[in-house]
């Protein structure tokens, strides 16, 4: 494709027809083969290198989360916006919203004389235009980006290089790297909190949607495990069940929003109402300022008060025995098959039978998240806390034999990097899948090309 850089003039050509989408533009960010070689330059004059595009946000707020990137020489991390045109910044609101304050480049297609973008702190955004800069005409980029794309660079070279099969054994070493480093975070924080604060943690952060985790993890640290242990001790039923509710979803935040639900799972709405009011109930949970919730676009069953619900039934079943004394046993059990949906189904839940509350609060894919993130990672800090090498050994080896779930957006976005749109690789066990993420995180989403996992290694 010969290369073509439009004169100043061209940024005012007039928009083609419908066919130009802002998805099309932001399929031209995100694989950045049709833009110019070298750096790139803002309506302002800074130049642009683009060390990470980013990776795709399809939450509300920018279009691409973490971007790094250099201006002038200056290397920054944030987010980037896209549109057609630069003036759509302040048409589409972003200037007014919070979730944009992080935008430190605004793509556009063509900038139409808009110099820079303001974002709600007052702070001015460099507008990049893309289509002066475009190798060939807008119509060959459009025509490319609308169809199947191809890897990212350097991402293609190196996973062609390695074939499919060595592709695969680096990344199930990658997931098993993964599940070393849950471990040792857990050992970290038994040392500093408890084991079963540890736990108790992990397993709230793991119960909230992606979204909303860090404000579930605030759940953890306010009411402490211990506190909740102590105050259902000796209680049985609906007394338990009522406390449980009252303090958790009091400490949350979501006592108004949650009450229709857990009065549709057969739980007293004006009991659970006094257990969070009660003054002395109240005093044993840390203050701090309200938790923020994401509601946006959520599916019923990713609600945060659904899946608070969900919580608070395992920890209803579990809290006597101890969270570690459950989920030890467990891994042990299932390791002996192995059977890994054995210990997927120990935190299946089940809405409560005779309510209105229809469905599972914690299905199998949420099951399998938990199984995998805290009990495996769990055994084995267990098993080398207590030099039990036959609890850490059920550990790896139920790891290994976990097939893989239905692959998430971070999954498909990291292989159409590695290998391009309709790559047919199949990632058919956990450990692959969790290597895939590993190197999403800590490569990928960090713009380590240099040091990527899957470069050849030195002889």
């Amino acid at each position: 494709m010969t290369g073509l850089l439009a004169s100043g003039a061209l940024r005012a050509r007039p928009a083609p027809g419908p066919a130009v989408t802002e998805e099309l533009v932001a399929r031209v960010w995100d694989r950045q083969q049709l833009l110019g070689h070298g750096r790139l330059q803002t309506e302002t004059g800074p130049e642009v290198q683009v060390v990470y595009p980013g990776w795709r946000g399809r939450e509300a707020g920018p279009d691409f989360r973490e971007a790094l990137i250099a201006l002038d020489g200056q290397l920054q991390r944030g987010d980037v916006e896209v549109h057609l045109h630069a003036r759509d910044w302040d048409s589409h609101g972003h200037g007014d919203d919070p979730r944009y304050r992080r935008v430190i480049l605004h793509v556009c297609l063509w900038a139409d004389g808009a110099p820079a973008s303001r974002r709600q702190d007052g702070e001015l955004v460099p507008v990049l235009a893309l289509y002066p800069h475009l190798r060939g005409s807008l119509e060959q980029a459009l025509s490319w980006a609308a169809g199947r794309l191809g890897p990212r660079e350097p991402c293609g070279q190196l996973s062609a290089a390695l074939g499919r099969q060595a592709l695969q054994d680096r990344l199930a070493a990658l997931g098993e790297r993964r599940l070393r480093a849950k471990a040792l975070r857990l050992q970290a924080e038994a040392a500093v909190v408890g084991w079963e604060q540890g736990a108790y943690q992990s397993l709230l952060e793991g119960c909230g949607y992606s979204q909303n985790r860090a404000s579930f993890l605030e759940i953890a640290g306010r009411l402490p495990v211990a506190t909740l242990a102590g105050l259902i001790a000796g209680k049985a039923g609906a007394r338990r069940r009522e406390l449980l509710a009252g303090l958790l979803f009091g400490a949350a935040g979501l006592l108004e929003a949650g009450l229709p639900l857990l009065s549709a799972a057969g739980i007293s709405r004006d009991e659970v109402a006094r257990v969070a009011a009660a003054p002395r109930l109240l005093a044993l949970a840390a203050p701090g300022p309200a938790l923020a919730w994401n509601t946006f676009r959520l599916r019923p069953a990713n609600h945060p008060a659904r899946r608070l619900l969900g919580a608070l039934l395992l920890l209803e079943r579990h809290l006597e025995e101890g969270l570690v004394g459950w989920l030890v046993p467990a891994v042990r059990a299932a390791a002996a098959g192995p059977r890994p949906l054995l210990l997927q189904r120990e935190f299946s839940v089940a809405a409560p039978p005779g309510g209105g509350c229809k469905g599972c609060l914690i299905g199998p894919e949420r099951a399998r998240e938990l199984a995998i993130n805290l009990a495996l990672p769990l055994a084995l800090a267990w098993g080398e806390e207590t030099s039990d090498s036959r609890l850490s050994g059920a550990a790896r080896r139920l790891f290994g034999a976990f097939p893989a779930a239905s692959g998430s957006r971070a999954l498909q976005e990291t292989l159409g990097h590695l290998l391009g749109d309709g790559h047919g690789l199949r990632l058919s066990t956990a450990p692959l899948q969790q290597g895939v993420l590993q190197l999403r995180r800590d490569h990928c989403l960090r713009g380590r090309c240099a040091a990527c996992p899957l470069r050849p290694l030195a002889s």
